[in-house]
């Protein structure tokens, strides 16, 4: 799993250098997560691929690819959908991490790491998802900074 998070946090961080990215950019990740032996990332049912597929489409709509940032109010107003479809879900397809968590994990980390704790902790089911999926091992990369969510350092 160590050699696909690899990719995919390659394709992930750099997708802003490739123009033709977004029409391709769900087949690129989908590529990566079969080509693995922890297949699992791409779903154990159609209805868990379908619904990582959308995970995916909508990281592209929603949350912009590469450096490329979205308004503060689309922000929020992802940030609260997200949010609120977390209420319910542990991981964003199915009953375990899957391409979905860590495509959204790689967009979110950018905005959520600028964010002050006060304004981050008001979304507390995308906390406790952010929180577990960034401690997942090979996921976050050293030089991504471990974005805290609650105000004792020594809690992580």
């Amino acid at each position: 799993m160590a050699e696909a998070f690899k990719e995919l946090k390659l394709l992930l961080q750099n997708s802003h250098l490739d123009v033709e990215l977004k029409e391709g950019f769900l087949s690129k990740v989908w590529s990566i997560g079969q080509n693995h032996r922890k297949s699992f990332l791409c779903g154990k049912s159609a209805f868990e691929r379908a619904n990582i597929r959308q995970w995916i489409e909508y990281r592209v709509d929603k949350l912009g690819l590469g450096d490329e940032l979205i308004e503060k109010k689309n922000l929020r107003e992802a940030l609260e959908e997200l949010d609120g479809y977390l209420l319910h879900h542990t991981y964003m397809a199915g009953y375990g991490l899957s391409l979905a968590d860590v495509v959204l994990y790689y967009a979110l980390h950018k905005y959520l790491i600028k964010m002050e704790l006060t304004e981050r902790s008001r979304f507390v089911n995308l906390s406790r998802w952010f929180s577990q999926v960034q401690v997942t091992p090979h996921l976050r990369p050293v030089e991504l900074e471990h974005v805290i969510f609650i105000r004792n350092p020594n809690v992580l």
